[in-house]
């Protein structure tokens, strides 16, 4: 979804899709965008955050968007269906500019984190069932899931942006 101005008035939209070249950088990239201030997102902060010489683009397109007060948030998709991976949608106008990193996966999970403990739930989506003895790590930690898809990792106090694993 993206936001646009309140007022009345035509928009052009200019949006690209790329894909991340190697799935092992992904966490680092998030975390340098993760660290870019919310404030300075309009001041091209994450544009400095971005590096596509790690990203391949997909696909890139154009529209004309009317928006009035009244108009929803828009909801972009691509032209075809992405595989599993991980993706940089970009959308740019003439006063904006916006991304949403995308994780396509055949995964579902479910997280709880309380404490002193990470609870991660995992089913298979296709095979409809809980995923047994898929590979969870935050930072240093590790376990995998048992017969209900359950892995709990304890004393788990992470001090920064920790991506989970679950492979």
């Amino acid at each position: 979804q993206i936001y646009l101005p309140q007022s009345e008035q035509t928009v052009s939209l200019t949006t690209h899709i790329y894909r991340v070249n190697d799935t092992d950088t992904f966490p680092d990239m998030l975390q340098r965008f993760a660290a870019v201030p919310y404030w300075s997102a309009w001041n091209q902060g994450y544009e400095q955050a971005v590096d596509k010489d790690r990203l391949t683009r997909l696909e890139s397109s154009q529209m004309e968007v009317h928006y009035t007060r009244e108009s929803q948030p828009l909801l972009l998709t691509p032209e075809h269906p992405l595989e599993p991976g991980q993706y940089l949608f970009e959308v740019m106008w003439e006063h904006g500019h916006q991304y949403a990193w995308v994780q396509v996966t055949d995964i579902s999970s479910f997280i709880y984190f309380d404490y002193d403990q990470l609870w991660v739930w995992v089913h298979d989506i296709p095979e409809q069932k809980p995923l047994l003895q898929a590979n969870i790590s935050l930072g240093d930690a590790q376990t995998v899931t048992n017969e209900q898809g359950l892995a709990v990792i304890t004393d788990s106090h992470p001090d920064k942006l920790d991506i989970l694993r679950i492979t």
